[in-house]
């Protein structure tokens, strides 16, 4: 158990601390200083002048030169390293970007399919309800004395049987079952 959690600390602290490390190495102070050193030791080891100027440093050229090839070495390394994240992060977020527009036009597609499917409904509302103005009229419905109802409501009609057409299915259904008809 301990080991486990220690394996998973150190699994935290790598990933962490290797992310710190290529954000420091590769920041632009880092780099700044790492190009100085090796700009100071290039001149250094390269410029005969200064061996002249300074006795002191006459016996450090030859490092100095050495220097100047490692750290400019680095300097290119790191600055490849840089643009190659650079690179990376904006491909990352040119997915991304295509993802997002492609969700856009997904939704906008919806959206549209909504609106249609809207319209169909309201245009077979609207028929179903010129139908059933018409079997008003026609036959008469008890709710025609009443006020029209507000644009948008939903109106429930009543459409009751003119007056003795009860009594008239009835005595249909009674001479039916008298003659032997179900």
């Amino acid at each position: 158990m301990i080991t486990r959690f220690a394996k998973d600390v150190t699994d935290l602290l790598d990933g962490f601390t290797a992310d710190l490390f290529w954000n420091v190495a590769t920041s632009t102070p880092a780099l700044v200083s790492i190009g100085s050193v090796a700009l100071v030791a290039s001149i250094v080891a390269h410029v005969p002048l200064v061996g002249r100027l300074l006795p002191s440093v006459d016996a450090y050229q030859r490092l100095a030169g050495i220097v100047a090839t490692v750290a400019a070495g680095v300097l290119f390394f790191l600055v490849g390293f840089s643009i190659s994240d650079q690179r990376a992060e904006t491909a990352r977020l040119k997915d991304e970007l295509i993802f997002k527009e492609l969700q856009l036009e997904n939704a906008a597609a919806t959206a549209a399919d909504a609106e249609r499917l809207r319209n169909d409904a309201e245009a077979k509302a609207r028929e179903a309800k010129g139908k059933l103005d018409e079997y008003c009229v026609k036959f008469g419905c008890s709710d025609d004395r009443k006020a029209p109802a507000a644009k948008g409501a939903r109106v429930v009609r009543r459409c009751d049987p003119p007056p003795g057409y009860l009594d008239w299915l009835h005595h249909l259904q009674r001479r039916g079952a008298a003659a032997g008809r179900t």
